[in-house]
């Protein structure tokens, strides 16, 4: 049996949740889960990019605890309230507390 190899340093993924302080970047729209409350959460393992790029059109930034979601970004999307996220294999600890700001 050969030895397994572990994934370079270069390669591994970052999320959300990684996000520096005052850090602003862009990811998708789907990536908030609104509930049926309408507070918000959006899922920290999503990716993100430094500048808007096809989809990943949504700016967001880390201000403490929160990932504040600017809505000028939003454009036309509009979200739908759930009692569970819709994401494929999401956890709700996977989840951040969102702030809609301008």
């Amino acid at each position: 049996m050969s030895e397994q190899d572990t994934l370079p340093e270069e390669f591994e993924g970052v999320g959300i949740k990684d996000l520096l302080e005052g850090e602003i970047v862009y990811t998708v729209p789907w990536s908030v889960w609104v509930k049926l409350d309408s507070t918000a959460a959006i899922n920290g393992n999503y990716d993100f990019k430094a500048d808007p790029h096809g989809t990943l059109s949504m700016k967001i930034s880390r201000a403490g605890d929160r990932i504040l979601v600017y809505t000028d970004t939003l454009k036309d999307h509009k979200f739908t309230k759930s009692d569970s996220p819709s994401h494929a294999g999401a956890k709700e600890e996977d989840y951040i507390p969102v702030r809609f700001v301008k």
